[in-house]
């Protein structure tokens, strides 16, 4: 099984995420106005709705996959997973957004070109831990799955 890796990113601290399956979604607020039918109108059936569609869409991208130990940066899962707790509560800024990379993205929410990377916040963050031992030397065990997360992941930009 290939997984899909992304990074999320926020004040110099990215953590790469290992993916089983992204669920990437959209919802539109539309507002439907049901017509009233009156005793004059009633002979010719129920009205069809109107509906009012203002494109106020809402980009929801479900992550579920798992963390590991950071060769690169020498850290541990543990380390890995309290950087994506300092992402999610400021990443050690003051205000902005969160970076999502992964190049299954397609298009951009508002726009019309391709995108490997968004804006926008961590809605929920969710960890389960796996209950094993973690390799002395995690070098040598590079698929090493420490943590399961669930992220939801939501673009937007912030409100001015």
């Amino acid at each position: 099984m290939a997984l899909s890796e992304l990074t999320i990113s926020k004040g110099g601290i990215t953590v790469t995420i290992y993916a089983r399956d992204i669920d990437d979604s959209f919802a539109n607020k539309i507002f439907i106005i049901n017509i009233p039918t009156t005793s004059n109108n009633q002979a010719s059936g129920p009205q069809s709705p109107k509906i009012v569609d203002l494109l106020r869409l809402t980009r929801t991208i479900q992550i579920n996959g798992f963390i590991t130990a950071d060769t690169v940066n020498s850290k541990t899962a543990a380390q890995v997973k309290k950087d994506l707790i300092t992402i999610l509560t400021g990443g050690t800024t003051a205000g902005g957004i969160i970076t999502l990379n992964y190049d299954g993205l397609g298009r951009k929410l508002n726009t019309n070109s391709d995108a490997t990377s968004i804006s926008g916040y961590i809605e929920k963050l969710s960890f389960r831990e796996d209950p094993k031992d973690e390799p002395s030397n995690s070098s040598t065990i590079t698929d090493y799955a420490k943590f399961s997360v669930q992220i939801t992941f939501v673009e937007g930009a912030v409100a001015s």
